[in-house]
C-alpha cells in the first residue's frame, strides 16, 4: 500500500495502519525474548488499538510475571515458552517461514546476536539475495515532514555495493510513504570527493551509479555535509524538468557509528519521535527494544504493517 499523498507525521502512519487492519485483519507479531516491561508496554499500545496479535517467545513465567505487574491479562498474549535465545529465534523464524507471523521483533536480546542467530546456517529464514538494513523514520519540529536515516544499526562499514542496497531499502520505505521525488544525501565532512578520503570516493561512486539509473524519482547527492543536506534548496543543485530543489528526505550515514549516533542523538537530545524498521528480508522487523519509548514502538509496528501489507499485495 503506497500513500497517495506524502506522509508528513508518524500519526498518519498509525492511521494508515488502522485502515489496513480494518480491511485485512490483525497482523501477527512475534517477539523474540519477550521478557521486558517497556517493550510489552509498547506492544500493548498496538494491541489495544487492534493492530496486532502479539506472540511472545521466551521464559513463560517471567513474561507472565511482567504482564501481571502491568495489569495485563495473560490470555490476550500468546506465549511460547523457550529455554534459550537460539531456541526463541529458531521457533519464531520457523513461523515466519510458514506464513504464521507477519512481523518479527527482537525483544530482550542484543540486536547483533538476534540477527546472527537468524542468519545462522541452521535457520531457514534468510533467502538468497536478502539484504537487511535499519531505517529510522524521524519526526521533529525543526523540519517539515518526515526524515529517514540509514543505516542506524546493522551494517558496520558499508561497501559501495552495500551502500547502494542501503539506499534501495530506504527509498522503498520512502515510496510507501508517498515521498516523490526522493532526495538522498550521502553524508560526509565535505561536499567534494577527495582522493585521500575513502568515504568521499565511495559516495561519489554511489552517486554516479544512481545518476546512470536515470530514475527521476530518486535524486542522490554525495558526498554532502549534514548542514547542506538539510537546507531547503539542497537537492537537486540544478533542477531538471518538474523537479524542484528541496532538503534531503533520506540521510545515508557512512558507517554504523555515525548513523546510530545521529539517530539516537535526535531522540535523546532533540526529543524527536521515530518509527524504526529493519527492512530487506522475508518480513519487516519492528524494533521494540528497551531503548525505544512505548510510543516509538507503536510507530515502528504501524510502519511494519504498511510494509507487510505492501509485500502481501505483491505476493512476496
Amino acid at each position: 500500500m503506497i500513500a497517495l499523498e506524502p506522509v508528513k507525521t508518524l500519526r498518519t502512519i498509525n492511521d494508515l495502519a488502522k485502515s489496513i487492519v480494518a480491511e485485512s485483519g490483525q497482523f501477527n507479531l512475534g517477539v523474540v525474548q519477550g521478557e521486558d516491561a517497556q517493550m510489552i508496554e509498547g506492544l500493548e499500545l498496538a494491541r489495544v488499538e487492534g493492530l496486532i496479535n502479539p506472540i511472545l517467545f521466551g521464559n513463560k513465567k517471567k513474561i507472565e510475571s511482567i504482564l501481571k505487574k502491568l495489569n495485563i491479562e495473560k490470555r490476550v498474549y500468546t506465549i511460547v515458552h523457550t529455554e534459550s535465545q537460539p531456541s526463541s529465534v529458531l521457533q519464531a523464524a520457523e513461523l515466519v517461514v510458514k506464513g504464521e507471523i507477519d512481523i518479527l521483533s527482537p525483544g530482550n536480546i542484543a540486536l547483533p546476536e538476534f540477527f546472527r542467530l537468524l542468519f545462522d546456517k541452521n535457520c531457514t529464514f534468510r533467502r538468497r539475495g536478502d539484504f537487511i538494513s535499519i531505517i529510522g523514520v524521524m519526526e521533529h519540529t525543526s523540519f517539515e515532514g518526515l526524515l529517514l536515516i540509514s543505516d542506524v544499526g546493522l551494517v558496520p562499514d558499508p561497501t559501495v555495493d552495500e551502500g547502494i542496497r542501503i539506499i534501495n531499502n530506504a527509498t522503498h520505505i520512502a515510496k510507501l510513504l508517498g515521498i516523490n521525488p526522493i532526495r538522498v544525501g550521502l553524508l560526509a565532512f565535505e561536499d567534494e570527493m577527495t582522493p585521500n578520503s575513502p568515504t568521499t570516493v565511495a559516495e561519489s561512486i554511489i552517486s554516479q551509479f544512481f545518476q546512470r539509473e536515470h530514475d527521476p524519482s530518486i535524486i542522490v547527492k554525495g558526498p554532502i555535509r549534514l548542514d547542506q543536506a538539510m537546507q531547503p534548496d539542497a537537492l537537486p543543485l540544478m533542477p531538471t524538468g518538474d523537479i524542484e530543489p528541496g532538503r534531503a528526505d533520506i540521510l545515508i550515514a557512512n558507517n554504523i557509528h555515525s548513523g546510530n549516533s545521529m539517530y539516537k542523538a535526535m531522540m535523546t537530545l532533540c526529543d524527536a519521535a521515530s518509527a524504526p524498521i529493519a527492512y530487506g528480508g522475508r518480513c519487516p522487523f519492528a524494533l521494540v527494544t528497551r531503548s525505544e519509548s512505548p510510543q516509538n514502538i507503536l510507530n515502528s509496528i504501524s510502519l511494519c504493517i504498511l510494509v507487510a501489507a505492501d509485500e502481501t499485495d505483491k505476493g512476496n
